[in-house]
C-alpha cells in the first residue's frame, strides 16, 4: 500500500472529501491532529486502509469520516490508536447506490470515541450491503448518544467482537443492530457505565450473543 507519515507537531486539515481508490497507510506518532470538514469514501475494489495514531476531528457540518455511495468492495479498514471527536453519525458508512458495497473486515484497537451526537459510531450499513466481521478492542467509548453498529437490513451473517472495552454515558438504542443477520455477537470484558437512556445489547435475528465477564450498571438491559 502506500504509506504516509504525518509528521510530528503539524495539523492537517481535509477541507473537501477524499476518495481511496487503492491501498493506503497512514500513520502518525504522539497524536498528531486530523481534522475532516469533508466526506471520505471508498470506490472500487481496495484491499487495506489503515490509520494508526492519528486524532480525527470532525468540524462544521461533517458528520461521517467515511460516506460512500458508489460500488465498493473493501477487504479491511484498521484504526490503531486514533481518536475520533465530534463525528455525529458514524465513521464508516455505506449508503444507498449503485451496485454492491461491502466491507469485509473492520478492526478498531487503543482507540477512543467521543462526543458523537446523532446515529452509530463504528458503522452503519444502509440497504442490504455486507459487513463480514468486525474487532473492536481496548477502546473506550464516551459520550456518544446511540451505538456501534447499524446494519439492519443486512441478510448475510456478521461476526462482531467487542474485548476489553469501556462505554460511558452512551446510547439510547440497540448497541448492535443486525436485525435481519443471522450474526454472532461477543461483549468479553467490558464495562458498561451510565448510559444516555435505556440500552438494549444485542439485535439479532439468529445466532449466538455472549457477555462473558462484562459489568454493566441497571439502564443496560
Amino acid at each position: 500500500p502506500r504509506l504516509l507519515d504525518l509528521l510530528d507537531g503539524f495539523e492537517y486539515k481535509f477541507t473537501a472529501g477524499v476518495t481511496l481508490e487503492s491501498d493506503i497507510a497512514i500513520y502518525a506518532e504522539n497524536g498528531v491532529t486530523l481534522t475532516t470538514t469533508g466526506q471520505w469514501a471508498i470506490a472500487g475494489n481496495v484491499g487495506t486502509v489503515h490509520f494508526q495514531g492519528v486524532d480525527f476531528i470532525s468540524e462544521g457540518s461533517n458528520t461521517y469520516l467515511f460516506n460512500s455511495s458508489s460500488a465498493n468492495s473493501l477487504e479491511k479498514l484498521s484504526f490503531i490508536d486514533c481518536t475520533f471527536d465530534n463525528y455525529s453519525r458514524a465513521i464508516f458508512r455505506n449508503q444507498s447506490g449503485a451496485g454492491t458495497q461491502a466491507v469485509r473486515e473492520i478492526v478498531i484497537d487503543g482507540c477512543i470515541f467521543k462526543n458523537g451526537q446523532a446515529d452509530y459510531f463504528v458503522l452503519h450499513n444502509s440497504n442490504d450491503n455486507v459487513m463480514e466481521k468486525v474487532s473492536v478492542r481496548n477502546s473506550t467509548f464516551f459520550n456518544l448518544t446511540k451505538a456501534l453498529i447499524r446494519a439492519e437490513k443486512q441478510t448475510t451473517a456478521a461476526q462482531v467482537d467487542v474485548e476489553n472495552c469501556t462505554f460511558a454515558l452512551v446510547g439510547n438504542d440497540h448497541l448492535v443492530r443486525l436485525t435481519l443477520s443471522p450474526a454472532n455477537v461477543r461483549f468479553s470484558n467490558c464495562i458498561f457505565s451510565k448510559s444516555q437512556g435505556t440500552v438494549r445489547m444485542v439485535l439479532v435475528s439468529s445466532g449466538n450473543v455472549t457477555s462473558p465477564d462484562c459489568y454493566a450498571t441497571a439502564d443496560w438491559i
